[in-house]
Formats: structure tokens, sequence, C-alpha cells
């Protein structure tokens, strides 16, 4: 995780450089499955840009990894720290959940 510029002290998870060539080396090995984990924090936000690229991003790893003939396990990590209550935890679930599948569909990502 780096900080992400512009972000209410925010941080984005980087590691899609050369991704495609680590999972191709991976299913040689014998994977079949990868998972990759990115971070949304409720009391830093989230920013709108913050849980945009959490998203994007797992759904770009999501479908570098099923080209590759890996079964990717998407995750966003949504942090709990913080004094909101079970409502807002809620709130910034279900949207970074509907980002999430909005871009892997866009990405074609494979469902089943």
């Amino acid at each position: 995780l780096v900080p992400m510029a512009g972000s209410n002290g925010e941080s984005w998870c980087q590691g899609l450089d050369g991704l495609a060539q680590r999972c191709a080396e991976y299913y040689k090995a014998g994977a079949r499955f990868a998972k990759w984990r990115s971070v949304v924090s409720i009391p830093n936000g989230p920013s709108t840009i913050a849980v945009r690229d959490c998203a994007y991003g797992l759904a770009r790893y999501a479908a570098i990894c099923q080209e590759n003939g890996l079964v990717p396990i998407v995750e966003p990590e949504i942090l709990l720290d913080g004094e909101h209550d079970i409502d807002r935890t809620m709130e910034v679930f279900m949207d970074t959940w509907a980002q999430t599948f909005h871009y892997l569909a866009d990405n074609k990502v494979m469902f089943k």
C-alpha cells in the first residue's frame, strides 16, 4: 500500500505491472487460484476515488488472472476501524461491492 495522492490520507494498492507474467509463472508452478486485496478505509472517507480505484484494480487483477488460467479471489478489504455506526459500514460495503461487480463486468471477468 502506498499513499493515494489527492485523497483523505488513504492508501492504494500497487502491483498490477508485470502481473500477467507472474500469473503465467505461478500457473506453470501449479497454482490455480490467486488472491489480491485492496483496502478501503471508512474513517478516512472513503473518498470516491479510493472506492473506484479499489474496485477497478480488483477487476483488472481478476481479468489478468483469468487470462492466465488462474481463478481470482476478489475481496475488497473494508477497514472497520473508527467510530462510525453499522449503517455507515453497510453503506460503504454496498457501494464498494457494487462498484467492484460493475468493473468486473466491464472487464469481462467470468463469474462462474
